[in-house]
């Protein structure tokens, strides 16, 4: 097989995946400003802008590197040798789109720690150690990918080093979200031990995807250090990051009013007490849907159990 089958080829298919993942993107973005946005500040619908920038320059810069392989150069079969500058830089932007959502999750574990009354978060702090770490290599990747501008070069202990963070970052949020549901159901009644169990496999099934294709894009570089051949993983990881936070935020309206509420909702007052209990009261008015109080929130009775009363982080005293 000639050089072109093992990176021009591989940079066709990682692009066509990719930006069919980037068309689900999209819709998922739609769907956040159209639908999802009632309870958000506007921290969090700029970082949902942001993710959305940074996913349409990822895939703007894959398109004009494909552009000038097949195109612009056209019949040169040596330029599959070069990377080209776009290549290089959406390396740079995939990165930093990976730490947004990393530090995205990550914070919403610190919160959920801090709901429940832990002084340690270690694994916050990992994560955000990791995708820091990640982020930093990139840079240093970019800046020697500029000068050395090689296929045959892939400058190996960085990229592995992005990558393999990548993957241990990855991992770190894939156990903290598999953990914390187990650590609500110790303070929750029967129902709340229900709500977790369901968090916790829509939490495993959010982000499992891009902890495992973290995992086979790392595998398959090692495999093949001076080609491309793991390039399309590695651009379908990218996308997932994207898709896992928004699914997450879209998620929310299904748990609104419940303790679901506390862990994602990145925008709350965090003053506002937390308090999983078995008693609410129900005001009810004629011609009035019921309303459950708490504290300064108030929910449709429909919407929520009256059996319990929810709230947000901040007060799971030990």
């Amino acid at each position: 097989m000639s050089d072109l089958d093992y990176n021009l080829g591989p940079l066709l298919i990682g692009i066509v995946v990719s930006t069919a993942l980037y068309g689900v993107n999209c819709l998922k973005v739609y769907q956040y400003y159209t639908t999802h946005t009632k309870h958000d500040g506007r921290a969090l619908k700029l970082f949902v802008t942001a993710v959305a920038v940074l996913d349409t320059l990822h895939v703007v810069l894959l398109t004009h590197a494909l552009y000038d392989y097949s195109i612009t150069n056209f019949g040169n079969y040596e330029v599959d040798r070069l990377m080209t500058w776009s290549l290089i830089v959406q390396f740079l932007v995939g990165s930093v789109l990976a730490t947004a959502a990393q530090l995205f999750f990550g914070y919403r574990l610190h919160r959920v720690l801090s709901a429940l009354g832990k002084k340690r978060h270690h694994v916050p702090v990992l994560i955000c150690g990791c995708s820091l770490a990640q982020l930093a290599c990139a840079i240093v990747y970019v800046v020697n990918g500029v000068r050395v501008r090689r296929t045959s070069n892939p400058q190996i202990p960085m990229t592995t080093t992005v990558l393999g963070l990548n993957v241990m970052c990855d991992m770190f949020i894939s156990v903290g979200m598999l953990y914390y549901p187990r650590m609500i159901r110790q303070v929750g009644s029967r129902k709340v031990r229900s709500l977790a169990d369901r968090l916790q496999i829509y939490n495993t099934i959010t982000f499992l995807l891009p902890t495992k294709l973290a995992i086979a894009a790392m595998i398959v570089f090692l495999a093949s250090m001076y080609n491309l051949v793991y390039i399309p993983i590695y651009f379908v990881l990218i996308r997932t990051y994207t898709w896992s936070c928004l699914s997450l935020l879209n998620a929310r309206e299904h748990y609104r009013g419940t303790v679901f509420d506390s862990m994602v909702n990145t925008d709350v007052d965090t003053s506002t007490t937390v308090l999983i209990t078995e008693k609410a009261s129900i005001a009810e008015t004629e011609g009035e849907p019921a309303m459950v109080r708490h504290g300064n929130w108030t929910f449709e009775a429909s919407a929520v159990d009256p059996d319990v009363s929810y709230a947000c982080p901040n007060d799971f005293e030990d």
